[in-house]
Parts: structure tokens; sequence; C-alpha cells
């Protein structure tokens, strides 16, 4: 479990690595929140990866990125 970067909750679960496929799907289980976003993959991807790809996305989309 990861800590959601929208509600703050540690309720970010990566629910799926597809690394064939080359996607990977992460999701808040906060019921008020529900954040759900489906990320890239490759071979080496791991849950922490993914996370961090997500955590990224959302800042630059609020402008809190660099």
């Amino acid at each position: 479990m990861f800590s959601c970067p929208a509600c703050g909750q540690m309720a970010m679960k990566v629910t799926k690595i597809d690394k064939a496929g080359g996607h990977a799907t992460i999701k808040c289980s906060n019921a008020s929140c529900m954040l759900e976003d489906r990320l890239g993959a490759g071979p080496l991807t791991e849950p922490a990866d993914v996370y961090g790809d997500l955590v990224d996305k959302y800042c630059s989309s609020k402008g809190d990125g660099n």
C-alpha cells in the first residue's frame, strides 16, 4: 500500500502489472477518492515504480512538478 497523492490515505495499491502487455494498473481504495490510472510497464517494473510514475504524473498535472 502506498499513500494516495489525491486524498493522502494509505490506500493506493498496484492491482495489476502486465509486463508482457506493457501496462500496469494502480488504484486508490478510499471510497471517497477512487483515483485510478493505467501506466506503462516493462520487464523490470515493480509496484514502487508504478507508484512513482503515478505520483509524477499526478503532480505534473496539478502544476506541482518540476
